[in-house]
Formats: C-alpha cells, sequence, structure tokens
C-alpha cells in the first residue's frame, strides 16, 4: 500500500504501518498534534488516559450497538433485505450495524418468518470464495466472546431461531435470531460483534424509545415506518449520532458520521468532520 502511495500526491502526507498494541504505543508516544482511532472503548479509555499529560484529546470513533424500530405499519417484505445487510454484513463484524432489534409485537413472527428464509438464501463457506457471503468470524477472541454472550442469552431464557447447515470451520458461528430477549441478556447491553440478532417487542412508542435508548453505545439507529411525522418524532428522542429511516442511507462524504457517550466523542467527514483536524487561530489587527 505505500508503494501504491507513493505514486500519489498523499506520499508527503501519508504513511501506513502495520502492527500490534506495541506498535500503537510507540506512535501516540511521539511529538504528535493529535490522534484518530476508530476501535474498541477499551482501547479508546487507554489512548485517552496515555494522552492526558501532552493535553492532547483524541478523535475516537468506538463501538456501536444500532438500534432498529420497527412499527406495526412497516413492510417486512419492503425491508428485510436492508435489515439483514445492516446486521450481517462481514458477519456482523463492524461498529454501525444493527445490533438491536425492537419491534412491535404485531410483527416479530412475520419479522422472524422472513429473516431466516432470507439468511437461508445466502451461500456460506470459505472466505476466499467469491461467492460465500456468510463465513466465519475473524479470530478466536471474538469467537469465544460471541458464545459467552449466546450462553448467557439461552441461559437466561432466550429463544433462539436459526437455519441449519452443513458448513464445517471452527470459527463458524451460525447466523441467529434471538427473541424472547430481556434488557440484563449481555446480546442487549454489550456490543454484538457477531451474526447475532437479538429482538425484543414493544407495544408503545414511549417504550420502543426507552428501549432504543437503554444501552451506552449510541453511535447510529434506524426506524422504519410508513408514517414520516412518528418517524421524525422518534428520530428527535433517540441518542444516536446518525438515524436512518427506512431505506435511507447516511454513507456519503458529506455527511457527518460519529457516536455519543460509549461511541465516541467526535464526527468524521464533511465540513464537521474537517474541523475536528484544524486548530483554530485568530489574529487581531488595526483598523
Amino acid at each position: 500500500m505505500n508503494e501504491l502511495l507513493s505514486q500519489t500526491d498523499l506520499a508527503d502526507y501519508l504513511k501506513l504501518f502495520q502492527g500490534d498494541k506495541t506498535l500503537g504505543e510507540k506512535m501516540i508516544s511521539q511529538d504528535i498534534d493529535g490522534v484518530w482511532f476508530t476501535g474498541s472503548r477499551e482501547t479508546g479509555k487507554v489512548i485517552s488516559q496515555d494522552l492526558l499529560p501532552k493535553n492532547i484529546i483524541p478523535n475516537l470513533e468506538l463501538g456501536g450497538s444500532n438500534p432498529a424500530i420497527i412499527f406495526n405499519d412497516a413492510d417486512i417484505d419492503g425491508i428485510i433485505d436492508k435489515i439483514y445487510f445492516e446486521r450481517f454484513f462481514n458477519n456482523g463484524q463492524y461498529c454501525d450495524a444493527i445490533k438491536r432489534v425492537i419491534i412491535h409485537e404485531d410483527k416479530i413472527d412475520e419479522f422472524v418468518e422472513k429473516m431466516l428464509f432470507c439468511i437461508g438464501k445466502k451461500k456460506i463457506g470459505d472466505p476466499n470464495d467469491n461467492f460465500s457471503e456468510l463465513g466465519p468470524l475473524i479470530n478466536d477472541i471474538f469467537f469465544k466472546k460471541i458464545c459467552e454472550q449466546y450462553k448467557d442469552a439461552i441461559n437466561n431464557g432466550a429463544i433462539e431461531h436459526k437455519n441449519n447447515t452443513d458448513y464445517s470451520n471452527p470459527l463458524f458461528f451460525q447466523p441467529t435470531l434471538l427473541s424472547n430477549v430481556n434488557e440484563q441478556m449481555k446480546v442487549w447491553n454489550e456490543e454484538v460483534f457477531g451474526p447475532i440478532l437479538p429482538i425484543i417487542t414493544f407495544k408503545s412508542d414511549d417504550e420502543a424509545v426507552r428501549l432504543a435508548n437503554s444501552v451506552k453505545f449510541d453511535l447510529g439507529a434506524n426506524i422504519f415506518t410508513n408514517d414520516k411525522n412518528t418517524a421524525l418524532n422518534i428520530a428527535s428522542k433517540l441518542n444516536a449520532g446518525t438515524i436512518e429511516i427506512n431505506n435511507t442511507n447516511h454513507w456519503n462524504p458529506s455527511i457527518p458520521f460519529g457516536g455519543l457517550k460509549y461511541s465516541g466523542n467526535s464526527k468524521e467527514y464533511g465540513n464537521i468532520g474537517f474541523q475536528e483536524f484544524c486548530f483554530s487561530k485568530v489574529v487581531c489587527i488595526p483598523k
């Protein structure tokens, strides 16, 4: 990659390094003006503490546990592909994914049936196969973590819904929907970095908002309803940096991206994101 960069004007401004914790510690110990970090909340906390003596506040984009609120007027057929992609893309291993479904009680049976059908059409296999859409998790650490979250949910009353597959890989976790979930379960109040989708039902709008705001990861959110006024009212009450209504998409270089609380403290992209990487200077001169 650095060889490719050398052929562009970016070579004077950007260098790429690969490494582990040791490299990261070495980089932030240098004479630097700022740090932009994307990763886990735990690592973000360490970086913030290490930068305190330099009086540097890092730009942090950390984890997410995005809720998807599905109202009883939503067209499940029209939104199922988007929800599948937002949850199971890259096996659910990215921060800005739908990680919790909050659905009106009248819609849960239809949603579970159609999501399982959607998953069942996907090719599960070796990630080196260009046709594979679902495969193993990235490493043993993430696999053990998601198994722990899954077992906690099942042991505390969650009901699993999944298709059977004969794909064999030591790091493969079957894409799973969990109903009868409660707010004490790890799959609800922790970030789930893998192909599990916990589902909670609601009756009232206020209950849906409370459930959506019940965790500390406030990166993004999704609202699915045919009522524009309902969507905008609910959006105004959600704790989230970006909110998508129905089949919209916020991924555009001009749109600021970032979350609140455990999900970070800054924005990327757009004019707001550009300002995060600037120092303001005021010069006063006589008239």
